[in-house]
């Protein structure tokens, strides 16, 4: 049996029971506070160790709830499901310190991963850490590089996509590696795909994978590597190079974690934290019709 004690914020009926029924068949200790006064009340009074919220309804404000749990244990992972919000609501949301924010409708498969996710964040600070090559780590003693790196450490263990940009040469894949390591999957190795790399349709291949048959050539079946990034974090390198049709099958990835191989028939469930990078102005893309707003930005 789980001993891990959550409280759970939520006010709409369905999903209240939907999460209430799926975490306690797990043997977690669930409580259940109905409005906003009530959930501040049990986090200042009690020791949890998961807040599980909403958003924000009429009676709940996620943000405020976030920081009643900073407040009274600064370690404490928050989770927040949201029905639509802006990139702008949901990166506030990040730098404030929430674990990660999950869009409803939830499935019970992603239920349970990203709570054991969190979970796993209050066990691993009694884990030695992972040994890091001397080649992957940053050394500054610049201000701002510190404030980024704080920043990146802050938001290392959430699922939410990261997209870094900067002129080549300036170290993205170092940042990028610097989330991978000081996240909950650093556990297992990162994997990274160079998008400039590989004509469209081998990036295609590359990604998702393919089924036996499914082009000439392809004479067995092949993993992409969504698949072997699973429980572990991919490395979209240069993928303002990639095109809208690829984005449009990368958004899909983002939305409802899943692939589908070229050629396959069914899709596939996987668990994996993306962060790309790009040395391009990002806003001009979008603005040219190049590039589409799949990733939040932080």
């Amino acid at each position: 049996m789980n001993k891990c004690r959550i409280l759970l914020i939520e006010t709409q009926y369905k999903d209240r029971l939907f999460i209430l029924e799926t975490l306690d068949a797990q043997g977690f200790d669930i409580e259940i506070a109905n409005d906003e006064t009530k959930a501040i009340e049990n986090i200042q009074q009690n020791d949890y160790q998961l807040v599980i919220t909403e958003h924000n309804s009429t009676q709940i404000d996620g943000d405020q709830i976030l920081l009643a749990a900073r407040q009274s244990n600064a370690d404490m992972p928050v989770l927040i499901f949201s029905g639509p919000c802006t990139p702008e609501s949901a990166v506030n949301s990040m730098k404030s310190g929430a674990f990660d924010i999950v869009l409803k409708p939830l499935s019970e498969d992603m239920l349970k991963k990203v709570v054991a996710r969190a979970l796993a964040t209050t066990k691993s600070e009694h884990v030695q850490p992972k040994k890091i090559s001397s080649k992957h780590v940053i050394v500054t003693e610049n201000n701002q590089m510190k404030n980024l790196l704080a920043l990146a450490k802050k938001i290392a263990n959430s699922k939410a996509p990261v997209l870094l940009q900067g002129e080549s040469g300036t170290g993205k894949e170092l940042f990028a590696r610097y989330v991978h390591n000081n996240s909950p999957r650093s556990n297992k190795s990162m994997v990274a795909v160079n998008c400039a790399a590989l004509p469209d349709g081998l990036l295609e291949s590359e990604l998702f994978g393919h089924e036996k048959g499914a082009f000439t050539g392809a004479i067995s079946r092949k993993l992409g590597k969504f698949e072997l990034a699973d429980e572990s974090t991919i490395l979209l390198d240069e993928i303002s190079e990639m095109n809208m049709y690829l984005q449009a099958k990368l958004l899909r990835v983002l939305q409802e974690s899943e692939i589908d191989r070229v050629g396959g028939h069914h899709p596939i469930p996987i668990d994996v934290r993306v962060v790309a990078t790009t040395n391009r102005e990002i806003e001009t893309c979008v603005k040219e019709k190049n590039f589409g707003r799949i990733c939040i930005i932080a």
